[in-house]
């Protein structure tokens, strides 16, 4: 198998045009259609105005269409003024990188001459990815994997937040959340989960989360919960009670990590399983 390489300069010069198969935002390049990652064209039009694709539409190259001759200051890009100043429209993208950062909406469409398979994707969603979802975070410039062992050390409630932070974070903070669970769903009973009342030791009706365990298999989404952030945020929540660690994780200079290192230690298939807190706390009572 031949590997196919072309400089940068020739990749910007090839800016606007698109005669060189490439995705505009992981620069990943194909030989044609049938060779090499999936790529989406950009066109000017939504899929109710389809306009078709670039060679049943007759034209030699995507400047001759009118949107790909405007550099993005022409627009106000996410409501950032001028961002991307200066730079020319990707002419495509990749499957991949478009599924990332749009992991549960479809805005791609095909070709709507007979027969064409052209998979195409309005030009401005693509542009706002790139500008504002996808490229948002710096996390990004990790490779996969990498970023994915450097995510792993997150608590819920971290993971959480990268999970709102944009759609692309969103879709790694799931696979790792799947990860942890799937590492020591055997050792918790199963769902499905249940926030229901009941009265604590002094009386009061408070609200209470816990898994019934009447399913057959483990704890997952989105059987449990929506996503497997939201399922992860319950193991948390249930594995503090489970093993008392709520005066351990409050008060000052609690142990805040302490469920977290809890439960990847559980998780790794390691000999050295024993778990210790940053700081231990006792109460006081009448000792000798």
């Amino acid at each position: 198998m031949r590997q196919l390489r072309v400089c940068e300069k020739c990749i910007e010069n090839d800016a606007g045009i698109g005669r060189i198969r490439s995705c505009g935002i992981c620069g990943m390049v194909a030989c044609d259609e049938n060779c090499g990652a999936e790529l989406l064209e950009c066109t000017d039009t939504a899929e109710w105005n389809n306009a078709g694709c670039l060679e049943c539409r007759k034209k030699t190259d995507f400047s001759e269409i009118e949107i790909f001759r405007k550099s993005m200051g022409d627009r106000n890009i996410c409501g950032k003024g001028t961002i991307g100043i200066g730079e020319p429209r990707i002419t495509r993208i990749c499957a991949k990188c478009l599924d990332m950062s749009t992991p549960w909406v479809k805005y791609d469409f095909v070709c709507r001459r007979f027969r064409c398979e052209t998979r195409l994707v309005p030009s401005d969603i693509a542009e706002r990815k790139r500008f504002c979802t996808f490229g948002s975070s710096p996390l990004n410039l990790l490779p996969g994997d990498s970023l994915v062992a450097v995510v792993d050390f997150l608590s819920g409630s971290d993971l959480k937040q990268l999970f709102l932070t944009c759609s692309a974070m969103c879709t790694v903070a799931e696979r790792v959340a799947k990860e942890k669970l799937e590492r020591v769903n055997d050792q918790y009973p199963t769902g499905p989960i249940v926030i229901a009342k009941r009265k604590d030791g002094f009386g009061q009706v408070k609200n209470w989360t816990h898994f019934e365990g009447k399913n057959d298999f483990s704890l997952c989404a989105p059987d449990d919960e929506k996503a497997w952030v939201g399922v992860y945020h319950y193991l948390e929540k249930i594995t503090k009670e489970m093993f008392f660690f709520g005066f351990q994780m409050t008060g000052s200079n609690a142990d805040k990590d302490a469920v977290e290192r809890f439960i990847n230690r559980r998780g790794h298939d390691s000999a050295d399983k024993l778990f210790t807190f940053d700081q231990v706390y006792s109460e006081m009572d009448n000792n000798l």
